[in-house]
């Protein structure tokens, strides 16, 4: 018993970090689009959360604005 609710445990954890990951990258590649801005990416890793049924997320890019960044430059989210 102990061994597949761990098992349920382990396959929940991984599901969220797929899903944040998931989030991230979509965001990223609409934030690097040539029109793209810090509100469009937002909104595209928020859609990606709330399809996964993922609550009160905070999402995040350094720098902050993505659209004045010179291309070639790092983004994180």
């Amino acid at each position: 018993m102990l061994l597949v609710l761990g098992s349920m445990e382990a396959t929940s954890a991984i599901f969220v970090r797929q899903a944040l990951t998931t989030s991230a990258y979509e965001g990223i590649r609409e934030a690097v689009n040539l029109s793209g801005t810090t509100c469009s990416a937002t909104a595209k890793a928020q859609a990606i959360l709330t399809t996964r049924n993922m609550r009160d997320a905070t999402i995040r890019f350094t720098p902050a604005e993505v659209s004045a960044t010179p291309r070639g430059s790092e983004v994180v989210s």
